[in-house]
């Protein structure tokens, strides 16, 4: 929890708040992907989506690479916000667990949770990082 940043003073905009969470939103048409299903967006800082759907590559190139082409033709990330995406890429993990962790106690049943694990975290950040700078 100490190394998680919520991206406070970061270039805000318009964001999704769950891209990764359901396959209902996002849709492929002709023209690319397209975000759906909006009811958890609100203004923040930008890079809370990106970093969120960064985490969902699983460190896997050609998504990372996908997903910073997509999002660098409209918006390039400024020097601050690459140095504190591992930071704000802990928020989304740290959410699950603590629902999951909700869930166990109302259910008194439920697993381990491994969406947290700050060595993946710093290298999806590092790979994202260097995708932006190819």
């Amino acid at each position: 929890m100490r190394s998680a940043d919520d991206g406070h003073g970061l270039p805000e905009a318009l964001l999704h708040g769950n891209l990764l969470h359901a396959p209902d939103h996002a849709v492929v048409s002709e023209h690319g992907p397209v975000a759906i299903n909006w009811k958890a967006s609100g203004r923040g800082p930008r890079l809370v989506d990106f970093a969120y759907l960064m985490w969902g590559t699983w460190l896997n190139e050609e998504l990372i690479d996908a997903g910073v082409n997509a999002y660098r033709r409209h918006v390039e990330l400024t020097d601050e916000e690459l140095d504190r995406l591992g930071a704000v890429m802990c928020i989304r993990p740290l959410y699950l667990m603590a629902f999951d962790y909700r869930r166990y106690i109302d259910r008194h049943h439920g697993g381990e949770v491994e969406w947290f694990d700050p060595e993946y975290i710093r290298a999806a950040a590092a790979a994202t990082r260097a995708a932006f700078h190819k």
